[in-house]
């Protein structure tokens, strides 16, 4: 894995780039050796929780699109995430973002 080369970053299972630190993307996979893709790829996104306290979550990609927690405070989070039309959709919480990512996920193979 290069590190300098963000354009390198790809998951050689699923034959996808990865658009962030690799390191802070997952699937069931990690600790697997398999050549069949089994769950979603999860994006490992961090915000501050109740007392400045942080908080890291595995939130599943959407459509190949990586989730981030752009707001938080107080114990709210705002989860962003690009659609397949290539808008930004906000979520007030994980529960309302995997909701809607159960919903409209076409496969976890390809993005």
């Amino acid at each position: 894995m290069d590190r300098q080369n963000p354009e390198a970053w790809r998951c050689s299972l699923r034959g996808v780039s990865i658009d962030a630190d690799p390191y802070w993307t997952t699937c069931d996979n990690c600790s697997e050796e398999t050549s069949e893709p089994s769950g979603p790829m999860r994006a490992v996104v961090g915000g501050m929780g109740k007392k400045g306290v942080p908080i890291y979550r595995r939130l599943p990609y959407l459509n190949g699109h990586r989730p981030e927690i752009v707001g938080s405070g107080g114990g709210t989070e705002v989860i962003r995430v690009e659609t397949r039309e290539g808008t930004a959709k906000d979520f007030g919480s994980v529960d309302e973002y995997l909701g809607f990512q159960e919903e409209h996920e076409q496969q976890w193979a390809s993005p």
